[in-house]
């Protein structure tokens, strides 16, 4: 609890929720966010339920100095680049680890990639 120095959020409403926020060290904690709005099943349950992304971003804004705040449209930028925004989480970590919150070599990223064996061509593309 309160010692995440790096996060890497795929998921907006899931990032800034109670659980994940509880996570982070507080005033030094790094964030990438896709900004993307993905509701959850509470949306086709009630159908007024609403995706407030100002809330969200506040509460992020609250853990992370605003430097080290970092909010990309992932989904756009892999529909962009290879057409489908199923390739979006590449773009994230490629974020991180260009910030220098991933302290790998790139090497060792790109042989992540290869040992995963899925799209590997397209997800270094990413």
């Amino acid at each position: 609890m309160g010692e995440a120095d790096a996060v890497v959020g795929c998921d907006l409403l899931v990032t800034a929720g109670d659980e994940s926020l509880s996570r982070l060290r507080p005033g030094t904690a790094q964030l990438v966010v896709n900004r993307e709005e993905v509701p959850t099943t509470d949306f086709s349950r009630n159908p007024d339920w609403e995706f407030d992304a100002g809330n969200l971003m506040g509460r992020l804004k609250a853990v992370a100095a605003k430097a080290l705040l970092k909010v990309i449209d992932a989904a756009a930028v892999a529909r962009d680049i290879l057409g489908d925004a199923v390739f979006a989480n590449m773009p994230m970590l490629g974020v991180a680890w260009q910030r220098g919150m991933i302290p790998v070599s790139l090497a060792s990223l790109k042989r992540a990639v290869e040992l995963n064996a899925v799209q590997v061509a397209r997800n270094l593309d990413a």
